[in-house]
């Protein structure tokens, strides 16, 4: 009852805007308990800094002089920085002063998109045999959405390797997300023909990175709002809000129901239409562009979670066995590295219901085995020291997608060899049976006969 109460008030505390003319906010850590709270905060304009409201502490932005009266509500506010705003400041002088030092270890402090965008073409110009750059949109307000590509040399034998993509930054506040992105695209430069495990996976595996799904977002948390989570949508005519939750604009199961909003004030406000905005237009062409992707990881922060299909119902995939073997052996790689323990399970039962999204959009629509990582923190953006353990505590799990794609998808009912499994390849199996060539026997039986066509229908029904 106490998390109904809360969703019917959750859309109108958190789209308020706690920013009073005489004052700056104030970023405290608050008890939510019940309906009344939420109206509590309501009451004296408080932000909340969440998209979904369950009965917890959580952090939220309020007038100053709030704090007494919520504590005399029984909200428990604590005070993290008096003046929200003047923190903010302080965290972007900080980090770009670090990068105006010139500071050797990039991973040392967050990074503005202009250092990212230049990191990625200095990973390309390191390693040109390996990495590959290129656009795939534009965004709202014409910056590139840029991914790049990483795997060993082609062999002619070989022209197909199934593909991971890894993205990041679908909301523009969650800075953490964009290093640990990049970090596992650079433990994969750096470690190959070095390191055996990683050259594998290189060569067997196509990878792919957009690390700034948000580049307008991400830009105007750097300039005016740390605290934006939306794209930059120009201000919708009735309401004047700016602005779409690329996480709920993905054109699986869009539309109204739990888990998105159709108010554009609302920080789950999932747009005019599905795949309206450019940005998820973009990731939606990349993946129509790469029949040969298996498998997706979309990063998040904060929570410490690792999350699968499907975030519009509380239903069980039907793949839910083997994504649950896959997300507990990602949690015990986390947990090996340091002790952490990520929970594991679906979207919609693990965090909150999200409609629209790009876990159900990648496993429902295309096909593909998707996470979504909630990384560790207690907000957006870690203190810096927490940036290396954040990467590298969950790149082992991050890099066990790629080692499952390779084992498991080798493109082999493929016969023409275009990287795609359809009539073609029927066709083209088909000839080879009837001819009863060696290269139909796929038994290994030694001989051609009809176990090998069912294991045709098989692999081509798995996209193998």
């Amino acid at each position: 009852m106490i998390t109904t109460l809360l969703a019917v008030l959750a859309t109108a505390v958190v789209t308020a805007h706690a920013v009073a003319p005489d004052a700056p906010p104030a970023l405290v850590q608050l008890d939510i308990r019940t309906a009344a709270d939420l109206a509590r905060l309501a009451a004296v304009e408080g932000e909340l800094l969440v998209c979904e409201v369950r009965p917890g502490r959580h952090e939220a932005l309020i007038p100053p002089d709030a704090v007494p009266v919520l504590q005399a509500a029984g909200l428990n506010p604590a005070v993290i920085h008096p003046d929200a705003h003047a923190a903010a400041a302080a965290e972007r002088r900080r980090a770009l002063d670090t990068l105006a030092r010139g500071e050797p270890d990039w991973w040392a402090d967050y990074k503005p998109l202009d250092a990212v965008i230049d990191k990625m073409h200095e990973m390309q110009a390191r390693r040109p045999d390996l990495v590959e750059i290129f656009e795939i949109g534009r965004s709202w307000e014409d910056r590139p959405i840029l991914a790049m590509r990483i795997t060993g040399p082609r062999a002619e034998a070989d022209p197909c390797r199934p593909a991971v993509l890894l993205h990041s930054l679908i909301h523009a506040r969650e800075w953490i997300t964009v290093m640990v992105n990049m970090w596992v695209a650079e433990t994969l430069i750096a470690g190959f023909d070095d390191d055996p495990y990683i050259t594998d996976l290189v060569n067997r595996v196509e990878w792919l990175f957009v690390p700034v799904v948000n580049p307008d977002g991400y830009d105007y948390t750097w300039t005016d709002d740390r605290f934006w989570r939306k794209n930059r949508r120009p201000p919708d005519p009735i309401f004047d809000r700016m602005g779409v939750d690329l996480n709920r604009n993905f054109g699986y199961q869009w539309g109204p129901g739990q888990g998105q909003s159709n108010y554009p004030g609302s920080p789950t406000y999932r747009g005019p239409a599905a795949f309206s905005e450019p940005e998820t237009a973009a990731l939606r062409d990349l993946t129509l562009a790469t029949p040969q992707l298996r498998a997706h990881n979309d990063m998040h922060s904060f929570s410490e979670m690792i999350l699968f299909p499907w975030g519009y119902t509380p239903a069980l995939s039907p793949d839910h066995e083997t994504f649950d073997a896959l997300g507990q052996e990602m949690r015990q790689r986390i947990f090996e590295y340091r002790g952490r323990n990520y929970a594991v399970g679906p979207v919609f039962t693990t965090i909150y219901a999200v409609r629209g999204g790009t876990v159900d959009y990648f496993y429902g629509d295309r096909g593909i085995w998707s996470f979504s990582y909630e990384l560790f923190g207690t907000n957006f953006s870690p203190p810096p020291h927490q940036i290396r353990p954040n990467a590298e505590e969950t790149l082992p799990a991050t890099l066990l997608l790629g080692e499952f794609v390779a084992d498991r998808y080798g493109f082999i009912a493929d016969i023409n060899r275009d990287c795609a499994h359809d009539f073609y390849d029927v066709a083209a199996y088909l000839n080879l049976f009837i001819a009863g060539d060696p290269a139909a026997d796929l038994t290994g039986s030694g001989t051609v006969n009809f176990l090998d066509f069912t294991r045709f229908i098989e692999l081509f029904n798995q996209r193998r």
